[in-house]
């Protein structure tokens, strides 16, 4: 969920809805980023929307509580798949304890 300083998850989502957008977040061990996709001439308004939830994001308490139910949710999708199993196998001995990439990116 996507909010900032100045607007709620749901007016961003019906802005970026209007224009038509393709956008998310993502985070991984060391970096997070915005994504979005829009026709050329929304580029402008797309730009400014998705520097304002880089450069001043909110997190409610409602905010906190969705991403964390969406995060136990993929956990346990995940939890049991070869990949997943495999990847942090592969991290668990390649980094040593105490690493920042030691643990799944997800927790345990």
């Amino acid at each position: 969920s996507m909010a900032t300083q100045s607007k709620s998850a749901l007016v961003l989502s019906d802005e970026l809805e209007a224009m038509g957008a393709i956008h998310g977040t993502w985070t991984d061990y060391d970096g997070m980023g915005v994504r979005g996709q829009a026709l050329q001439e929304q580029l402008p308004d797309l730009l400014a929307i998705l520097a304002d939830i880089a450069r001043r994001p909110a997190f409610g308490e409602a905010d906190f509580d969705r991403e964390r139910a969406k995060r136990l949710s993929t956990l346990a999708a995940l939890a049991d798949t070869p990949e997943t199993l495999l990847e942090d196998a592969i991290e668990e001995r390649l980094y040593p304890e105490g690493h920042p990439f030691h643990a799944p990116i997800l927790g345990h």
